[in-house]
């Protein structure tokens, strides 16, 4: 059963690097990146609590860090994207609150860096947009790796 789940979760990531490919190639997220997403989670979910390494309520947890980009999206007009806000309400379940809200954390950070070096080497300006979800493939993928 461990396989299994490294094994779904390693798939999860995948599906997170093809979303950021298509995020940064057409700036938008499929829906079949966003289902294929949920699948792999809700069977990692699954898994999980087969193992009982997760409760219901772990997983329902999980589902607010992805609840509240959606909320931020709304408000902003989609300033963060309802795509971004998806895939990471579908990735969600299979990480936990922890590493989902840790995984964000971390694509923020870099996000910021990035942002940060192109207004100084002049590269973009104040209303430049950058695609979220591959920083969100790292921050993930990186939380995955991580023993917390």
């Amino acid at each position: 059963m461990i396989f299994v789940d490294a094994f779904l979760k390693t798939a999860l990531i995948a599906t997170l690097v093809l979303a950021a490919l298509g995020d940064i190639r057409k700036k938008e997220v499929t829906a079949m990146m966003i289902i294929m997403c949920g699948i792999i989670a809700a069977a990692d979910a699954g898994v999980m609590l087969l193992m009982h390494s997760a409760t219901l309520s772990y997983i329902a947890l999980s589902l607010i860090p992805g609840i509240v980009m959606l909320l931020i999206s709304r408000v902003t007009g989609q300033g963060l994207g309802y795509g971004d806000g998806l895939i990471a309400l579908c990735a969600a379940p299979a990480l936990g609150i922890q590493k989902t809200a840790f995984g964000l954390i971390l694509a923020v950070f870099l996000a910021g860096i990035l942002s940060l070096f192109l207004l100084v080497f002049g590269k973009a300006k104040g209303k430049t947009r950058l695609p979220f979800i591959p920083f969100m493939a790292v921050g993930m993928g990186v939380m995955v790796l991580a023993k917390i």
